[in-house]
């Protein structure tokens, strides 16, 4: 019976040596095949595919940027294009209130003559002639051409002869005005035209006295409109005149003129009486 456990014991421990040994070669061979087909760059798939996944948010992001410099390089270039239409209407606007400031100056001048005219042609013919006679050849005549034909034979014939003669060939000499006239080169032609006044015999000579004595018995606008006429012109001959006014005569024109002339006018006779 002793016997028959020792043999069964044997027997057993047998089995264990024979077992052991398999098993441990089991594992070794597991560990060796998972070595050997385990996913590549196990155990560091886990890291590399959350640095696949950040390297995907960063190109997402590199895309909407590159998207977004596109978009502003394209406003900008929108912007430098309006920038430029708009420089280009300024200039073109710029180059036409030029234009349309050289058409009104011609046109404002002759409209001014035309209220210079117009003026004078209702004056009796005496009164315009005296004036007229008083100014510069040149301008005495550009205000006569500025009249209609029928105004101007009822001044002339105030003029003496010689004088009357003169005005009449000059003023045939130019071509009819209007408001593309350049006025300023007719002046130049009608003052070559005439001879100078001292050639020309005058049966009286109109001083600043008679002149003062001729405004002072007309109504005070069209008298102020004459005087600043003159005043553009003659400044010194201007203040002549009104000295040689009396008080109210000079108050009255100068309440007629506009606020600027007549502050200006004040103040030059001021300083010539200081």
């Amino acid at each position: 019976m002793a016997k028959g456990n020792h043999e069964g014991k044997q027997a057993k421990n047998s089995r264990l040596k024979v077992i052991l040994p398999v098993f441990f070669l089991l594992l070794i061979a597991a560990g060796v095949l998972w070595y050997l087909f385990a996913p590549p760059g196990w155990p560091l798939s886990a890291n590399r595919q959350e640095g696949e996944k950040s390297m995907q948010a960063l190109e997402k992001e590199t895309d909407a940027l590159r998207q977004e410099v596109a978009r502003l390089q394209d406003a900008n270039r929108q912007l430098e294009n309006q920038v430029e239409q708009l420089n280009r209407q300024l200039s073109e606007q710029q180059e036409k209130g030029q234009q349309d400031e050289q058409q009104a100056a011609p046109e404002e001048q002759y409209r001014q003559l035309k209220a210079t005219a117009n003026l004078y042609s209702k004056m009796s013919p005496s009164k315009a002639a005296a004036i007229l006679q008083a100014m510069p050849r040149a301008e005495a005549a550009l205000i006569l051409k500025a009249m209609s034909d029928r105004e101007r034979s009822r001044i002339l014939p105030r003029f003496d002869p010689q004088t009357a003669a003169q005005f009449t060939l000059a003023i045939q000499e130019i071509p009819p005005l209007d408001e593309k006239t350049d006025l300023d080169l007719v002046r130049t032609r009608l003052a070559q035209a005439l001879p100078a006044s001292s050639s020309v015999p005058a049966a009286q000579p109109v001083t600043a006295a008679d002149m003062a004595q001729t405004l002072a018995a007309m109504e005070p606008e069209p008298a102020a409109d004459i005087l600043q006429q003159w005043w553009n012109r003659d400044r010194t001959g201007t203040l002549e005149i009104l000295r040689s006014m009396n008080p109210g005569s000079r108050a009255r024109i100068m309440a007629a003129l506009d606020a600027d002339v007549a502050t200006d006018i004040g103040r030059q006779l001021v300083r010539g009486s200081s």
